[in-house]
């Protein structure tokens, strides 16, 4: 029996009426602090009551999380009128739930960084809110589907979704007919993949009054000036993957200040020559432990942006990837400025922290590539942390790989995917609530793992790293 907290009465009445099974899986605690703290903004008694039940359903339901199938479970508390009105048709903000919801899991442990990714809904139909035909690698085919972005606040111990946006592109949000039926506001407008995924992280991570942490992004095929361009602005650290065709200048050289401009793949092979961090990484995940060697390098670098003219396409152009994300080219092959000579890229050491080469130049990040055993080509990443040492940096890149893998393992079993409406409003609220069931079930996986291994793996914390 739950003890009674200073939850709403609906939520507590709803955890004290959990199944034995909802026990043994996700903890009645965790159940009980992360329901209060996102129904408790609902206005009305009647929707926290909804909520409550829809948030039982979504963590206990077999299959497919459809309203129908969350009110079969509830055992005749809910029906699925109701449970589908309160997602489609009621009045209650998401935006205040997931900033509740986002509270409260920062409050529950301390998350790193903020980690944005695409995900790709399939759809049988095109009816529902942002529906197109898209080409997805992963599938090796077109599908329809929904393009969504969420924000996760990440660390190697755990993660949750926050927030969420839903990709429209232009040529879906011109069809009036179908803006309408799925209830679009008029302040919606069409953008990039990429944009999307900036935008979501502007508004969560500085207007929602939460701590400042660092964003890792997989940038690969935007427009990777822009985009760091706007973070930075907002005062956000960050960590970018970029492809090796990214073109980035050294810095001036000592003698004569003459500048290279590269590609970030040309680039990575002088590193070669430069001080490099062995990474032996352990992870101990569900399947066991895992490693493998890794080797990172770090120099510094400037974006090539300003500094010579280039072909640019606009910010996320291009074709969805398998991850979503835009492909393009960047135009141009790799040129000089001033000294045709290439510059040594400096490396990372006792160096001071992030600075500017003159009155107006254009910032300096560290170049890493990381090389992984196995692995024919390194990854390349930008970041403007460039005093943080390399194996932090290393740990805070695979923490988008470990999203995925959460996101397979936890997103389908609360029913991120499996919204049946059409609306705008209903897909938002179903978003939140399943968020809320996926803080549950990634925070009791958390505890469990914590009491089975307190040291290293996946448990093993980014030494106190925190944004500029």
């Amino acid at each position: 029996m739950v003890k009674k907290s200073t939850g709403t009465d609906a939520t507590v009445h709803a955890v004290r009426s959990m199944s034995s099974g909802a026990c043994e899986r996700a903890s009645e605690g965790l159940f009980q602090q992360v329901s209060s703290a996102v129904l408790e903004v609902l206005p009305r008694s009647d929707q926290r009551r909804a909520g409550a039940e829809y948030l039982h359903g979504l963590l206990e339901a077999d299959g497919r999380k459809s309203a129908r199938n969350l009110a079969a479970h509830s055992g005749g508390q809910a029906n699925e009128q109701s449970l589908h009105h309160f997602v489609n048709a009621s009045s209650w903000d998401w935006s205040a739930a997931r900033r509740a919801l986002a509270r409260r899991v920062t409050e529950s442990w301390t998350p790193s960084v903020w980690v944005a990714r695409p995900v790709v809904i399939p759809k049988s139909g095109a009816g529902a809110v942002g529906v197109n035909r898209r080409f997805v690698p992963a599938l090796g085919r077109a599908v329809n589907a929904q393009q969504v972005v969420g924000l996760w606040v990440a660390s190697p111990s755990v993660n949750c979704p926050v927030n969420w946006r839903i990709h429209l592109t232009g040529s879906w949000l011109a069809d009036a007919g179908q803006r309408s039926r799925c209830a679009v506001p008029e302040t919606a407008r069409a953008e990039s993949l990429h944009e999307c995924l900036v935008e979501t992280v502007l508004e969560t991570a500085t207007a929602w009054g939460l701590e400042s942490r660092p964003v890792v992004l997989d940038a690969r095929g935007a427009d990777v000036g822009w985009a760091l361009r706007r973070l930075r602005a907002a005062g956000l650290s960050v960590l970018v993957r970029v492809d090796p065709e990214q073109r980035l200048v050294s810095p001036p050289a000592p003698r004569d200040g003459g500048r290279r401009i590269a590609t970030a793949g040309e680039l990575h092979r002088v590193l070669r020559g430069t001080r490099r961090t062995a990474a032996p990484w352990v992870d101990r995940g569900e399947d066991g432990e895992m490693s493998a060697g890794v080797v990172v390098a770090a120099g510094r670098v400037l974006l090539a942006d300003g500094l010579i003219p280039a072909q640019r396409s606009a910010p996320g152009a291009g074709t969805a990837s398998a991850t979503g994300t835009a492909s393009a080219t960047h135009g141009g092959n790799a040129g000089n400025v001033g000294n045709s000579r290439m510059s040594n890229v400096t490396p990372i050491g006792r160096r001071p922290a992030a600075r500017r080469i003159g009155p107006s130049a254009p910032e300096e990040f560290s170049l890493l590539a990381i090389e992984e055993r196995g692995c024919a080509e390194p990854q390349l990443w930008l970041t403007d942390l460039t005093d943080a040492p390399l194996l932090t940096l290393f740990r805070m890149s695979t923490l988008i790989q470990q999203v995925d893998a959460d996101y397979d393992r936890i997103g389908d079993r609360v029913g991120l995917r499996d919204f049946t409406g059409r609306s705008y409003a209903g897909w938002h609220r179903h978003a939140t609530l399943a968020s809320a069931a996926y803080a549950v079930e990634a925070l009791t996986r958390a505890h469990r793992q914590d009491r089975a291994a307190p040291r290293g793996g996946r448990l093993r914390q980014l030494g106190g790293l925190r944004a500029a």
